[in-house]
């Protein structure tokens, strides 16, 4: 067995290993900034153009507001009276030959979601501020913003949509001719399909 007392006295002695760490030198400080603007007189300045900004964007308002004083509103589709007549609706000169063709193939379900997409798009049309990009086919057919005639109309396709979408249940010709009378009901009486 070897002494440890000899393998210690032989590692301190080794020139080729340091033992002793000298102190190490603190870090010289930072340089001092020279006289030179500051980021207070910046964010003085800062401030002030943000002032004037607003001032003048406030100012635009007020002009906005005083040319238009006194001048009628243009009248808005989507703000019509709920009793309002259905002859006064835009309707596309679309025909329904999609729909058609799917309820003449069997497709009565299909057909009667046509419809609904039809009517959707119908509304959209000519109420475009009452429809909302998350308005469900029942939130639609409640809305007040339309005339009870066509919130009718089309909470009735939506009826028969939600049975063979959701339900799965297979429509028939029956329903089919119901959904597009029913369609007829949302158009005006000359542009009627």
């Amino acid at each position: 067995m070897a002494d440890i007392g000899q393998g210690y006295r032989r590692l301190i002695e080794d020139a080729t290993l340091q033992l002793r760490f000298p102190a190490a030198a603190p870090p010289p400080p930072p340089p001092v900034p020279s006289e030179g603007p500051s980021m207070l007189a910046n964010a003085g300045d800062l401030f002030w153009v943000v002032i004037v900004v607003f001032a003048l964007a406030l100012g635009a308002v007020a002009v906005q507001v005083i040319r238009t004083r006194g001048r009628p509103r243009p009248a808005s589709r989507a703000t019509a009276a709920p009793d309002a007549p259905l002859d006064a609706i835009h309707v596309p000169a679309a025909v329904l030959a999609d729909a058609d063709a799917l309820a003449a193939a069997g497709r009565y379900g299909a057909a009667v979601h046509a419809l609904l997409l039809r009517g959707v798009t119908l509304i959209q049309d000519n109420f475009p501020r009452a429809l909302g990009p998350s308005h469900t086919s029942r939130d639609i057919a409640a809305l007040q913003e339309l005339p009870p005639a066509l919130r009718t109309a089309f909470a009735g396709i939506a009826a028969h949509t939600e049975r063979a979408v959701f339900a799965q249940a297979a429509l028939d010709m029956q329903d089919w001719t119901a959904c597009r009378a029913l369609y007829a009901g949302l158009l005006p009486t000359q542009t009627r399909a």
